[in-house]
């Protein structure tokens, strides 16, 4: 049987307004294996890095769920960027 696997993203953040407000954890779980990057193990800039680099290596054939992702989750990391 040919089962996909399922990559599950979030964050957390300090308020919704990526200008003023912070990144506080990003969680991807993608099978069995789940990251959790938090703000108070290492910046900002590295927890995105980070993240980046562990969805690089889904293929893009995969989907990936979460809750607001397109319209709040991305956006806030772009917005985090621009201000970084």
């Amino acid at each position: 049987m040919n089962t996909k696997q399922i990559t599950v993203f979030d964050i957390e953040t300090t308020g919704l307004n990526p200008y003023e407000n912070h990144l506080v954890t990003i969680q991807i779980k993608r099978g069995e294996n789940i990251k959790i990057w938090k703000h108070w193990e290492m910046p900002e800039i590295e927890m995105i890095a980070r993240c980046q680099l562990f969805l690089s290596a889904i293929p893009r054939s995969e989907s990936i769920l979460g809750y607001n992702i397109l319209k709040f989750d991305i956006p806030f990391i772009l917005g985090r960027l621009i201000q970084l």
